[in-house]
């Protein structure tokens, strides 16, 4: 039989509100903070927060990630971005081009194509992230596509060079500075590289050499990025490529305001 105290402590028990019970009952827990005051002294065991405690206001929407990628041919860097993208975990950014369209090539998904004077009238007016000319056409790449995809909570992916890296992060601009994840992909050794861009064979001696220079002179930029991934296997860098990715999206300064 239960003594006088233990039952008065468990008549005082089911005096409580149900969701301290751990019965949540809806609008109780309005009605438990209106209660008069000589209850809550009456059950001053319990640590009484506001009401406005009880509730987190937490955006729901996210800014999108600007990421962007550099590192030496032969390092697997546009593979990792290619495989992102076909997840649907981020998209490529469209660059624009004065070059004429190719066959197939349709205009604001594979390129933005442009004149040459509209391209130089967009660079002088700051419109551009990066830009640059090879084989006598100009190159670069838009704000505003990139901008409207940020804003919506969608990760853009930049594969783009040590010129153009240094473009981006130089841009004053907020939306960038709060979305940026800049990561430089390196390979194991010069030796490896080497192998496997000779594994490749599609250049001459002269070329090949060439590009091994220009790898070499680019990798010396790879402490001005934020983060560094060591190439190894294609899945373990597929792994830790997901992974700086998933937790740049964690980033207060993504939080939509």
């Amino acid at each position: 039989m239960k003594s006088a105290a233990s039952q008065s402590k468990a008549g005082r028990f089911r005096q409580l509100p149900s969701f301290i019970r751990g019965k949540p009952c809806a609008g109780e827990v309005e009605r438990f903070y209106r209660w008069k005051p000589p209850f809550r002294e009456r059950f001053s065991c319990i640590c009484w927060l506001p009401l406005q405690a009880l509730r987190v206001n937490f955006p729901s929407q996210r800014l999108g990630q600007l990421i962007v990628v550099s590192g030496p041919s032969g390092t697997g860097k546009t593979t990792l971005c290619r495989k992102v993208c076909a997840a649907g975990d981020a998209v490529f950014s469209v660059s624009c081009t004065t070059r004429s369209p190719r066959p197939g090539e349709v205009d604001g998904k594979d390129y933005f194509f442009l004149q040459e004077p509209d391209f130089l009238e967009r660079v002088q007016r700051g419109e551009l992230f990066e830009h640059a000319q090879v084989h006598a056409h100009w190159y670069g790449t838009l704000k505003s596509a990139v901008f409207e995809n940020l804003r919506r909570g969608i990760d853009v992916l930049m594969d783009i060079d040590v010129q153009g890296a240094l473009q981006v992060r130089a841009c004053e601009d907020e939306l960038v500075q709060r979305c940026l994840l800049d990561i430089f992909v390196l390979p194991p050794s010069l030796e490896e590289l080497r192998n496997r861009l000779a594994g490749r064979a599609t250049e001459d001696a002269a070329t090949f050499e060439l590009r091994m220079r220009n790898a070499e002179a680019e990798m010396a930029h790879w402490p001005s990025y934020s983060h560094v991934l060591v190439s190894d296997t294609r899945e373990r860098d597929e792994a830790r490529f997901g992974t700086l990715l998933a937790a740049g999206r964690l980033r207060t300064s993504l939080v939509a305001s």
